[in-house]
């Protein structure tokens, strides 16, 4: 079985109205951060690496010793953050698993279908979503044939000829590590924003094959970045017994009940700058 190493993205700036990192907004009183780690905890993996923006002293208190904290101090998006915590990982083999804090209404079974599509030997695979209106988030651009060629940025990074894709991320990828280590331009020679996104082009390149799953229910692909979010998420989450906010874990998700399908962003909030 191949080690499998976890990062949670938990950066971006702190929420405007209570001045904590929105990774820390809670949801039923539990922060999104608990939430994320209780269902990645479910995998078992070597081990969990948190990337903090701001706030990061905050978040490494939410995460009670369940996972190492980074600190991301020039915010330069999630490619950045993920090279950031491969860095710190020395030289990682087998598999990475890169999920967001604000992702929680993936699942268990989502995030293990995730991972067995890449066993044939592919270099990377992500979580899709087909959006009737996919303005500000990253698409995914296939070949005549279907195949995943790249990945086109959020937001003002869209390429104008990939505007009308409906194919989009949907918050959760799997790679091979130490080919990722490989596609990835190093932190350290970055000035500009940096979508994860970028580094399919180079995987694909290299020779490697990128898989886009798409989600069994769209509506995992729905986010929390706000106070009114997370109100909604009360009402579409069970109740957060299965989740622990404190330094123990109980290794369980929580369950998630009926969510009807997402027509697109005019219901969905903007996506992190993560």
């Amino acid at each position: 079985m191949e080690t499998l190493s976890a990062v949670v993205l938990a950066g971006g700036p702190k929420h405007r109205s209570t001045g904590a990192p929105r990774s820390l907004i809670p949801v039923h009183g539990v922060p999104l951060l608990s939430w994320a780690l209780s269902l990645v905890e479910k995998l078992q993996p070597a081990s969990i690496t948190v990337v903090a923006g701001d706030g990061a002293e905050l978040i490494e208190d939410c995460a009670h010793g369940r996972a190492r904290v980074l600190e991301q101090k020039e915010l330069y998006g999630s490619g950045h953050a993920v090279g950031l915590a491969l860095e710190s990982l020395g030289r990682p083999s087998g598999g990475l698993l890169v999920t967001y804090a604000d992702r929680i209404f993936l699942k268990e079974e989502t995030l293990r279908l995730l991972a067995g599509a890449s066993r044939g030997g592919a270099s990377a695979s992500l979580l899709s979503v087909y959006l009737e209106r996919p303005a500000g988030y990253a698409r995914i651009v296939r070949d005549e044939d279907g195949r995943v060629i790249r990945g086109s940025g959020d937001c003002e990074l869209v390429r104008p000829e990939d505007a009308t894709i409906r194919e989009v991320v949907a918050g959760a990828y799997w790679f091979d590590a130490a080919a990722l280590a490989k596609a990835l331009i190093p932190p350290r020679d970055l000035d500009r924003k940096y979508n994860l996104t970028e580094c399919i082009q180079p995987l694909v390149a290299a020779g490697g094959k990128v898989l886009a799953i798409p989600l069994p229910d769209p509506a995992e692909a729905f986010g929390v970045y706000s106070m009114e979010d997370a109100r909604a998420a009360e009402l579409r989450l069970a109740p957060p017994a299965a989740v622990s906010s404190g330094a123990q874990s109980t290794g369980r998700a929580p369950s998630v009940i009926s969510v009807p399908r997402i027509p697109g962003p005019s219901k969905l909030p903007m996506p992190s700058s993560s």
